[in-house]
């Protein structure tokens, strides 16, 4: 007899979903995914030297079924979550049922696939959202912008983010030779909103795997400061969105 689950989903999009599973293996340990019963799915996770965080918001729109009894938290592994979306292509459907105790994800393909996972145990509060005034705001092509990044963070130990009223640079830090703009001339920022450049460096390597989620984003915002942390906000089909924090060079 099948195992009843008071949370039953099946995914829409099951290729932003690898590039999300891809993405967060290459920054952190765990997950914790919160799921309401008003239709929305939440993702938190936060690299092991806490110094990057990653928030991903599924609403009911994102989903081919969602059939939530009650609200859970629950919690898995990346290690887990690549296992079970290993070998997944985009036409295959991926679903997830869960319980406080179990987390199921299974892969409707030919072999079909089930797998289960036991549910980490959680933190006693929810991890809260960061509240931070910035000084500028970015609106940028997700194409260049991606292009930017891979290309930087292929050569760059640290990137040195500078935003003015007319441009995004992105430079490799400790050389300043290779650098990137994202200018309104040519198209590639849609906005600024700073008043005055502000600037700061960030590590190349927890800037890599975001690339591969600006590809597939409608929209990204870039939030910049002197010395606190960059915030990126990207859209996603057909809705949804990816909040990453990622601190300042030290």
């Amino acid at each position: 007899m099948s195992r009843e689950y008071p949370v039953s989903l099946v995914f829409a999009d099951t290729k932003t979903l690898l590039s999300l599973v891809d993405a967060i293996s290459s920054l952190a340990d765990d997950v914790y995914i919160n799921i309401s019963e008003e239709g929305l799915l939440k993702i938190i996770a936060i690299d092991p030297a806490k110094v990057s965080m990653i928030e991903v918001e599924f609403p009911q729109e994102s989903f081919l079924e969602y059939k939530v009894q009650r609200p859970l938290r629950v919690g898995i592994s990346t290690k887990n979550l690549s296992t079970a979306m290993e070998d997944v292509k985009r036409q295959n459907r991926v679903s997830l049922q869960a319980d406080e105790e179990n987390i199921e994800i299974m892969i409707e393909g030919i072999p079909r696939r089930r797998f289960l996972f036991r549910s980490l145990e959680l933190p006693s509060e929810e991890i809260p959202r960061l509240e931070i005034e910035y000084p500028g705001k970015a609106s940028v092509q997700p194409d260049p912008f991606a292009s930017a990044l891979s290309d930087l963070t292929a050569i760059a130990n640290y990137i040195t983010f500078k935003l003015d009223p007319n441009m995004l640079e992105l430079r490799e830090a400790d050389t300043q030779k290779r650098y990137v703009r994202l200018t309104r001339e040519n198209g590639s920022l849609l906005e600024s909103t700073a008043s005055e450049e502000v600037s700061a460096d960030y590590d190349a390597s927890y800037l890599s795997p975001i690339s591969k989620l600006v590809k597939i984003s409608t929209a990204v915002d870039v939030w910049l400061g002197s010395g606190i942390p960059l915030k990126l906000e990207m859209g996603l089909t057909p809705s949804g969105k990816i909040i990453y924090y990622l601190a300042p060079r030290a």
